[in-house]
């Protein structure tokens, strides 16, 4: 059987798994420094619609207990004195973060906060007694909670959701005590 002599084809086969994880990366790193929702909602058309501000942090991003951090190729150590602790965003590309928690109290209920890492890193100082959960994406990266396990029962009413995105960087979550 013959093959195909068609131009720039083998190539595209020869090297096909090292374009789609180039493809998968600039994706990822599109998202982390533009935001995810940023390919649809370019145009001017599309600005006042819903689905463009769908996640909540973005919503009430300006009002106290919110966080927006992005990083690139910088970092920073923080401790932030919120009253009330709200969720957020948080971009680190080529830079890291450390944010110490313990002088904020979690919110009622479901609190979600975003963490894209694309060659970087982020350490979050958080309370042994808030209840986190992690939900994350990774590609040659982790995210893991490093606290000790309490001995008392956690509140069961407030929740702290990490979704974390990483990419050849990662994080985690420590205990100062």
């Amino acid at each position: 059987m013959q093959k195909l002599n068609i131009a720039g084809t083998a190539f595209i086969t020869e090297n096909l798994w090292t374009i789609l994880l180039v493809f998968a990366g600039l994706l990822i790193l599109s998202r982390a420094i533009f935001g995810r929702n940023h390919s649809i909602c370019c145009s001017k058309k599309f600005k006042e619609k819903d689905w463009c501000n769908s996640n909540q942090w973005s919503k009430h991003k300006d009002e106290a207990g919110y966080l927006d951090l992005n990083y690139v190729f910088s970092g920073a150590n923080e401790k932030l004195n919120m009253e009330v602790f709200r969720g957020g965003e948080i971009n680190c590309v080529f830079g890291g973060i450390e944010l110490d928690f313990y002088d904020c109290r979690l919110a009622e209920g479901v609190t979600v906060l975003k963490i894209a890492t694309v060659f970087g890193g982020a350490v979050l100082y958080i309370p042994k007694e808030w209840n986190v959960e992690i939900r994350a994406n990774q590609v040659f990266g982790n995210f893991a909670d490093n606290r000790p396990k309490p001995d008392f029962e956690i509140d069961k009413s407030r929740i702290l959701i990490i979704d974390a995105d990483s990419v050849f960087g990662g994080g985690e979550i420590k205990s100062k005590y």
